[in-house]
């Protein structure tokens, strides 16, 4: 699949529906201008992000700050002038309340504006921008970013307008490389990475699958193994690995379990001969097995769902009273006629199942 044909508009699509931040696809237009290559579309909803922060107004709380005063404030910690007094000086350490903007969530987006300032992958005059958007957090603490920052962030009803801005901070913290340099990171080339691709393309189809359509209530539970734990041992029943489905489609008389890939060749060839990915239909013929024993689930259809712009295809077989369709669906068109094929694989399977 060649991925450069994917338009950027369609990529902005796919993030806005997986972070579920559906109000931003509508100023897409906005977002994308100028926008020619992968990280200079990351770069734009960053500004644009944390302009809005700006312009509804930086959020500040209350930090608990401690130190030595002359002029008491808030409490004095008297075990700590025990535990260290201060001999011939009137300074006593004390604990109070200060209202500051130097809170967690500013430092993420500080120090994501900082990383993406040192990505070469966008250009010089988004560059400039995100220079100018970096001033109004310059005052804020330097933050080395990691992973559990963001899992420490806690977002009441006065900074919901932050909600957006932090998880594409995530987004683009995620898609750094291992390095043990400060000041070195190094970004992943996103659009090649399948398995990042992967996870996107998954997130998108999920949630455009719940938020466009009420025919079916759309979940992503984890399928039983189908086991007989008294002919089992103990250590084995551990060692199972979770199954884990992408998606799950349940109507009152049907039940579809969608897996998506995002792969350069979804077919493959080999000797001349085409053929489906044989790990990808056994996974999803695993999952319909084990799920059959659930009520309801005994006929339920299978689909392998994947990302291409090249030569569409849309291929089903039986197996063990199971249909498992293997359909992909193109990228690289307009938004609008994208949307709707999607929207077309539901009403395919509702029709299949009426007859």
């Amino acid at each position: 699949m060649s991925v450069e044909k994917i338009p950027i508009q369609n990529i902005y699509f796919l993030l806005c529906y997986a972070l579920d931040h559906l109000q931003e696809k509508h100023y897409a237009d906005v977002r994308t201008e100028g926008c020619d290559r992968i990280w200079d579309l990351f770069a734009t909803v960053l500004i644009r992000s944390t302009q809005q922060v700006v312009k509804r107004g930086v959020h500040r709380d209350y930090l608990v700050m401690r130190e030595r005063r002359a002029l008491p404030r808030g409490k004095i910690l008297l075990t700590e002038e025990l535990r260290r007094p201060a001999i011939g000086s009137l300074a006593r350490t004390c604990e109070f309340d200060e209202l500051s903007a130097d809170i967690l969530p500013n430092q993420i987006i500080r120090a994501t504006l900082v990383l993406m300032l040192g990505n070469h992958g966008v250009k010089a005059e988004l560059r400039a921008q995100l220079r100018d958007v970096l001033g109004y957090f310059e005052p804020f603490s330097a933050l080395r970013l990691e992973s559990r920052a963001f899992r420490h962030v806690q977002l009441h009803r006065n900074m919901r307008h932050y909600r957006f801005v932090l998880d594409v901070c995530e987004f683009i913290h995620r898609q750094l490389l291992p390095s043990t340099t400060a000041g070195q990171e190094r970004f992943r080339d996103f659009l090649r990475d399948e398995a990042r691709m992967g996870e996107l393309f998954e997130q998108f189809v999920r949630i455009f699958f719940a938020k466009e359509q009420s025919r079916y209530r759309v979940s992503s539970p984890q399928v039983a193994w189908a086991l007989d734990e008294s002919q089992s041992s103990p250590g084995g029943l551990q060692l199972l690995p979770s199954m884990r489905t992408d998606i799950c489609l349940e109507a009152s008389n049907e039940k579809v379990i969608v897996d998506c890939k995002f792969y350069s060749m979804p077919l493959r060839t080999h000797y001349e001969k085409t053929s489906f990915i044989s790990g990808h239909l056994y996974q999803l013929f695993t999952y319909l097995k084990n799920q059959e024993r659930q009520p309801g689930w005994e006929t339920a259809r299978g689909m392998l769902l994947y990302a291409t712009v090249d030569e569409p295809f849309d291929e089903y077989v039986h197996l063990h009273g199971h249909r498992i369709r293997v359909v992909s669906v193109r990228l690289d068109q307009d938004w609008q006629k994208l949307s709707a094929e999607l929207l077309g694989l539901l009403s395919f399977e509702a029709s299949s199942a009426a007859k």
